[in-house]
């Protein structure tokens, strides 16, 4: 998956018009989909509840280093006298398509799949995730556990979370900086209280700097835009249910399938998000 995905991030460098772009950004976001259910199999595999929520948080928030760093990156590159666009994406994509390759030999599924583990390694391995049932979990489709799934109402309360945390994502830039700085606040909430409180208090900050984007004049620039760094908490609460699907679900098919629902719900949200800017409501969109 990782090496297709590079793949086609070189192939970007190849487009020149803008149906070229759009037919490559679809099959980009087409794999990228399949990353979310891979991630919850594979950390529920290897950590023990305890160890899930850190881990869990290192994976979400590498987006928003990305973007951080990513944006960095490109505007140095952007200052070189031959500068052309389609550089960014060849070294990005060459770079993904390396990582890729090195993941097939040295990432495995679970432990008992890791070729670099011996036996004995792979049984400490395995009994430290006992407590998790994950650890002996195999790539095999399982029927009763799909229908399992489908019968367990937290898969759909699950959809619907991703539905509406997708829909102003779809609209607002996140994963910068900001959200970055306030998962390792929710973190040290959680670890003192627990995962649903400091996810609820990641969507209370939200709130808050949502009233202060509303009432505060436009005039004042600094504090609006706190209000906006403060709306950007709102998806850290995703991470505390990306640990419970890892920590909380068990069996293969099941796991991927709620990762799957996950993803669609995450989708589903982003897509309708944009659809609400009207451009009769330029430049502040407030819908009346």
């Amino acid at each position: 998956m990782v090496v297709v995905w590079g793949s086609i991030m070189v192939f970007h460098a190849a487009c020149h018009d803008f149906g070229g772009l759009m037919a490559v950004r679809f099959l980009l976001g087409a794999i990228e989909v399949c990353a979310a259910p891979v991630v919850i199999y594979i950390l529920g595999s290897w950590y023990s509840k305890d160890e899930q929520v850190s881990r869990v948080a290192i994976w979400y928030t590498s987006s928003g280093w990305g973007q951080a760093f990513g944006g960095l990156f490109a505007f140095i590159v952007y200052q070189a006298p031959a500068f052309r666009w389609q550089a960014l994406f060849l070294f990005e994509g060459g770079v993904t398509i390396i990582f890729g390759v090195a993941m097939w030999f040295f990432l495995a599924a679970s432990p008992t799949d890791a070729r670099w583990l011996t036996e004995d390694e792979k049984r400490i391995a395995l009994e430290r995730c006992r407590s998790n049932k994950t650890g002996t979990e195999v790539w095999k489709f399982n029927k009763s556990q799909l229908i399992e799934a489908f019968r367990d109402p937290r898969f759909y309360l699950i959809f619907l979370f991703l539905v509406s945390t997708g829909l102003p994502n779809g609209g607002l830039t996140v994963f910068g900086v900001a959200a970055v700085i306030g998962s390792i606040v929710a973190l040290v909430i959680a670890k003192y209280t627990n995962r649903t409180i400091a996810g609820i208090f990641t969507l209370v900050l939200s709130c808050v700097g949502i009233i202060l984007m509303f009432t505060i004049p436009a005039t004042y620039h600094a504090s609006r835009y706190a209000g906006y760094v403060l709306t950007l908490q709102f998806p850290i609460s995703v991470l505390f249910v990306i640990t419970f699907m890892t920590a909380g679900v068990g069996g293969s098919t099941k796991k991927v399938a709620f990762g799957a629902v996950y993803q669609i719900g995450y989708t589903i949200g982003n897509i309708i998000g944009p659809q609400t800017y009207r451009e009769s409501d330029a430049p502040n969109y407030y819908t009346e």
